[in-house]
């Protein structure tokens, strides 16, 4: 006859394989939370980069300039009276708007494009409005 030989665990072997499993439960969340940090962190940075891209390709001058440069053109053109008001204005009508407003955009950028110098020049002044009085009157 074989006798089996059974095992009893007594109450701190217990606790024991509990706090075992207590940390390795914790360093698995702590795995989650670094894995979700880091996928924000992915997409935050592709965010920027995409838009970054954006503003470049539509102004490439914009790559040669300092960060100094960069920061007074922001804050001067950008967080003009004029730039929140469009920004607004878009956040305000939702997406359908927006997507109207980019085809308007994109439409305007091309015939600038084909435009002749003299007509381009016309259409450009401070705030970025080609029908504010400076541009009318200056008939630049």
């Amino acid at each position: 006859m074989s006798t089996t030989t059974k095992t009893v665990k007594t109450a701190e072997e217990k606790l024991a394989a509990k706090d075992a499993r207590i940390k390795q439960l914790q360093k698995q969340k702590q795995a989650i939370i670094k894995r979700e940090n880091a996928k924000e962190r992915k997409a935050r940075n592709h965010h920027l980069c995409r838009r970054h891209g954006l503003f470049e390709k539509l102004m490439p001058d914009i790559i040669n300039i300092t960060d100094e440069q960069y920061e007074a053109f922001i804050r001067t053109h950008i967080r003009a009276k004029h730039g929140k008001s469009k920004l607004a204005e878009i956040v305000d009508k939702g997406e359908e708007y927006s997507a109207a407003y980019i085809a308007k955009c994109r439409k305007e950028e091309e015939a600038s494009d084909n435009a002749e110098p003299s007509e381009v020049q016309q259409g450009n002044d401070t705030d970025g409005n080609a029908n504010s009085p400076q541009a009318v009157s200056s008939g630049a």
